[in-house]
């Protein structure tokens, strides 16, 4: 018998992750409940986030558009019309474009298998492959293009926003303005329409986004989630319907509780965007290609993880929201590490919902022990990412390029 090589081993791996990632998506579409049956109740009345309040901005009513004819399990719908194409579409573009494809594909498709009805039921897919499309078009000088699928990508969910930096920080310098323009096309143009025909509920997306309440997965709900299961009675545990629909923690002290780790978050940035500045400015970007594609990504990461951490939501699909920022990575035979530590993640949320949700709003140890796990591989993840980005960017680091 021949022995396996490398190439064997990687296309096996492959293999069996798109088997996963079919069978986590005929999972999710045998499910008779979550967030597309929501997404149909919202589209059959006045326009989401346009006529009526909504939780994400106007373009999402295009995507939830056909949903107004569809009749029987809608979730099989979504998956067969919107996730599915989506993940197929995002590894082509991997596939097409990655250095190391079988790896990069691979990583979304497995990250969707785990994650599973926190991926196929959800927004994110449609809103990760066009930051992906970004990403690769903005490395391939396609700057308009690269521009304009990310602020639409915003349109549909607001996190995409958040990869500007990342994207607009690796077009070349003299091509900046233009994607800048390019990004800020649809936004202007929803707000002349806007303007024009002053649709009542055009700006609720935003003020809601804003003003989110203390959901219990978060990070600041754990340490009162942990005193509930000790017997503790200041806090306790409601479902909020509306925009919301999700279990809150409500109780004392909780809005200094977050407001403490809003300023722990805020003071992270602050002094990584310096660092990142003063590397910048020492002319350390453009030493070597591979320490700035690297620096860029980490930076990335750290904007994302410290939202996430710090945000008083942290719903199960956040996880992807760096899914385009690693997949691109490990195409580039980089940042492994942290990708299996985010794939750790990824287990341990779909491990709280759906498996163990009703251990969660319920206070029982079993399964906060399992949130907690969460909770902290995210934060060894952001602690790496930290770590890393600390070093490529010291003013007189000599040290060859990370390739975890």
């Amino acid at each position: 018998m021949r022995p396996l090589t490398p190439p064997d081993l990687s296309r096996s791996a492959l293999a069996w992750c798109v088997v996963l990632a079919c069978l986590s998506a005929w999972q999710a579409g045998r499910q008779t409940t979550g967030d597309v049956i929501g997404y149909q109740i919202w589209i059959k009345g006045p326009l989401p986030s346009w006529q009526q309040p909504g939780p994400y901005p106007a373009l999402v009513d295009v995507v939830w558009w056909p949903l107004r004819w569809v009749h029987g399990n809608v979730n099989v719908f979504w998956v067969l019309g919107w996730t599915a194409p989506a993940t197929v579409l995002a590894c082509v573009i991997l596939w097409r474009t990655a250095a190391r494809p079988r790896a990069a594909v691979g990583l979304w498709l497995l990250a969707a298998a785990l994650l599973e009805r926190s991926y196929w039921l959800k927004l994110e897919p449609l809103a990760a492959v066009m930051v992906l499309g970004a990403l690769v078009a903005v490395r391939n000088r396609r700057t308009a293009l690269s521009g304009l699928l990310l602020s639409l990508a915003a349109m549909i969910k607001v996190w995409p926003a958040l990869v500007a930096p990342l994207v607009a920080g690796t077009a070349p310098s003299r091509s900046r303005f233009r994607w800048s323009v390019w990004f800020a096309v649809p936004w202007v143009t929803l707000v002349a329409v806007a303007a024009i025909w002053q649709p009542p509920a055009v700006t609720t997306w935003l003020t809601f986004a804003a003003t989110r309440r203390i959901q219990v997965e978060s990070l600041t709900a754990l340490g009162p989630l942990w005193a509930i299961a000790a017997g503790d009675h200041s806090w306790h545990i409601e479902f909020a319907q509306g925009l919301d629909w999700t279990y809150l923690m409500v109780g004392p002290w909780l809005d200094w509780i977050h407001l403490a780790v809003e300023v722990v978050g805020l003071t992270v940035l602050d002094l990584v965007g310096l660092r990142y500045y003063r590397y910048v400015r020492a002319g350390r970007g453009t030493a070597r290609a591979v320490d700035e594609l690297q620096t860029a990504l980490y930076l990335q990461l750290v904007i994302l993880l410290v939202v996430i951490c710090a945000g008083a939501v942290f719903s199960p699909q956040y996880l992807f929201w760096v899914a385009p920022v690693l997949v691109v990575a490990v195409g580039g035979g980089l940042l492994r590490r942290e990708s299996l530590i985010w794939l750790l993640g990824c287990l341990l949320t779909t491990a709280t919902y759906p498996i163990l949700h009703d251990g969660v709003v319920n206070a029982e140890p079993p399964a906060l022990i399992v949130l907690t796990a969460r909770d902290a591989v995210i934060v060894w993840l952001l602690a790496v990412c930290l770590r890393n980005l600390w070093r490529l960017t010291a003013p007189t680091s000599g040290e060859p390029a990370l390739t975890s």
